[in-house]
């Protein structure tokens, strides 16, 4: 009760805090809020309330005077939600400390996320390889071993930290980003991490709007958005947007700017955010960052990494962790790869690895002794084909999106662009050349293609 005290007495303003010593005790609060006197009674209960508990409280406190507002506090496991509901029906507000003090109780939620991370079979965290990056910001630029590591310890830091996240497609930012989420309950208790994936989400055109709408669409049934932009600014939650590039795709790329400014303007007191997206939306190349990246430049303890493509050593843990740990397989796998021409190379992609791991090892066994160009073309079909698959389904069905390409329309104009560039023998297509090859495929989509 004498905390629960300081709580009230920190809470309101004007207020007087009266102990009352029946059976239970509980304490008398009068405070003056909107230029009105309200007053109520607060229970304190250690651990979780029983049907009971709640039952005594409401008959021996609530019932005294029933037009007086009566909360039980508690410190345990939350209360079933039917037990909650039954005591506010007999005038009795069921509260978790947490709540109480102004904040989320999202132990439920956390423990919710981290359930589903640890059974995700598309990113299963025991196939998770460390990732190798280097800072874009800043005079050492080294390539250092492992991202997630950073990133705990940069969120884990007392102090406010804006991190954005880099790597071209397929280098693994969604895994690292769903591993940091995972793992950070257990390296830091009492943080709070919510991972939110933009691409599940229709346009908002706030923080709030996003957290709210994942919180939703998750379960939480109450939002408290005062309590959480408080605990965000105290440092308590660590945002991990993941996908900026999935939201640029369905709002424009000058919008893209907006939204970037949204999330940089929550980056308030000791707030912890961490935003991936793919490199192309920002320019990185050893010069300085574009308009988006400048404004993450002015921030202070702001972070700018960028996710590496994998080394043979790490191409061989991917193998080992998806044979389950036999060595001798993934030294196997290795040397087929490396008897096809450029597939190893292709390999250092991890989604493409991904790809590749799957394939037939007859038929790769019998390419790579072939050892002819030919020959491997049909293998190399076989894998744009599944990243083209994989391309499709991710950018269906997504709301608010436009209708995309679909897998015949997306070889076309792979095929289209693959040929310009053979012709041109560059490594790049300029903008006007781009701007010209897409122009021909604007009637292909449902909808206007940027």
């Amino acid at each position: 009760l004498d905390r629960l005290a300081e709580v009230c007495e920190a809470r309101y303003d004007r207020v007087v805090v009266r102990r009352v010593g029946t059976d239970p005790p509980h304490l008398y609060i009068s405070y003056r809020s909107d230029g009105v006197v309200r007053q109520q009674r607060v229970g304190a209960h250690v651990g979780t309330p029983t049907a009971a508990d709640l039952d005594a409280f409401a008959r021996r406190v609530h019932a005294t005077d029933p037009d007086i507002a009566s909360e039980l506090v508690y410190d345990g496991d939350r209360v079933p939600r039917g037990l909650a509901e039954e005591a506010q029906r007999r005038g009795v507000r069921v509260l978790h400390l947490t709540e109480f003090q102004g904040l989320l109780d999202l132990r439920e939620y956390v423990a919710a996320q981290t359930a589903r991370l640890q059974a995700d079979r598309l990113y299963p965290p025991g196939q998770y390889v460390p990732q190798r990056y280097r800072h874009l910001v800043g005079a050492d630029q080294r390539v250092r071993d492992d991202v997630v590591d950073e990133l705990l310890e940069t969120v884990s830091a007392p102090d406010g930290r804006f991190v954005l996240v880099l790597g071209d497609f397929g280098r693994g930012k969604t895994f690292a980003l769903r591993e940091v989420a995972r793992r950070l309950p257990t390296a830091a208790p009492d943080l709070i991490p919510i991972l939110v994936e933009l691409r599940a989400l229709d346009k908002a055109h706030s923080v709030d709007g996003l957290v709210a709408a994942h919180l939703a669409n998750h379960g939480e049934q109450v939002i408290d958005l005062k309590a959480f932009r408080y605990m965000l600014r105290q440092g308590r939650i660590v945002l991990l947007f993941d996908g900026f590039d999935e939201l640029v795709a369905r709002v424009t790329y000058d919008r893209a700017a907006d939204h970037l400014e949204t999330l940089l303007q929550a980056a308030e007191g000791n707030a912890k955010i961490v935003v991936s997206s793919r490199t192309q939306h920002f320019k990185t190349n050893s010069q300085v960052l574009t308009a988006l990246g400048e404004r993450v430049g002015l921030l202070p303890h702001r972070r700018v990494l960028a996710v590496e493509d994998f080394t043979p050593g790490q191409i061989e843990a991917f193998l080992r962790n998806r044979y389950g740990g036999d060595e001798r397989a993934a030294r196997e796998r290795m040397d087929l790869l490396a008897g096809v021409k450029d597939l190893l190379g292709l390999s250092r992609n991890p989604r493409m690895l991904g790809f590749i791991a799957n394939l037939d090892e007859g038929r790769l066994a019998a390419v790579a002794g072939a050892g002819g160009t030919f020959s491997a073309a049909g293998l190399y079909r076989e894998i744009l084909e599944s990243w083209l698959d994989f391309e499709e389904r991710r950018t269906q069905g997504i709301p608010g999106a436009p209708v995309s390409l679909r897998r015949p329309e997306l070889w076309q104009a792979v095929s289209r662009l693959a040929f310009q560039l053979w012709e041109s023998g560059e490594a790049y297509l300029r903008l006007a050349e781009l701007a010209d090859s897409t122009g021909r495929l604007a009637g292909r989509a449902d909808s206007r293609l940027s």
